[in-house]
């Protein structure tokens, strides 16, 4: 029983670190927002260019990080896609930076 305990234990931790599940740091999400995404989103997330979200819509901020960051990797329409330019990690993070704007 002993051993078991020790091998759920182990398997649970392995688990633990082994996804790419993490949550974003919005302090350096706002670096990353800066270089990438002010030029299109504007500094307050309302949008410069016509066609650009408007990150304050309860809409917006209804969606799922999983569905934000599927976005922010593929791109759509006049946005680029950041897959390969950003890490996952940095693209979580401007997804937290994002959601200090309301």
């Amino acid at each position: 029983m002993k051993t078991k305990n020790i091998v759920t234990g182990a398997l649970s931790i392995f688990l633990l670190y082994s996804t790419n599940v993490f949550a974003g740091d919005p302090f350096l999400g706002a670096n990353v927002y800066n270089e990438h995404c002010v030029r299109c989103h504007g500094a307050n997330g309302t949008g410069i260019i016509a066609g650009t979200p408007d990150f304050l819509q309860p809409s917006f901020l209804a969606k799922p990080d999983f569905e934000l960051k599927a976005f922010i990797s593929a791109g759509k329409g006049i946005m680029p896609s950041y897959q390969g330019i950003l890490k996952e990690r940095e693209i979580m993070d401007v997804i937290a930076y994002i959601r200090t704007f309301n």
